[in-house]
């Protein structure tokens, strides 16, 4: 294998481990909003067997 063709696949894996970090933290981030900001279906027991709500 060449430089070149070394350098792209360490580029590739480098990109491929930054973006893994980045979906991770923002599927981290939409679950700490959904547990810190619980919308009105979410507010009590029969809360989701309410009808006439617009979601």
């Amino acid at each position: 294998m060449d430089r070149a063709s070394l350098s792209r696949r360490l580029i590739d894996e480098i990109r491929s481990d930054i973006n893994f970090f980045l979906h991770a933290e923002r599927r981290f981030q939409a679950d700490r909003a959904t547990v810190e900001c619980p919308g009105p279906a979410n507010t009590g027991p029969g809360a989701a067997a309410s009808s006439g709500g617009v979601r």
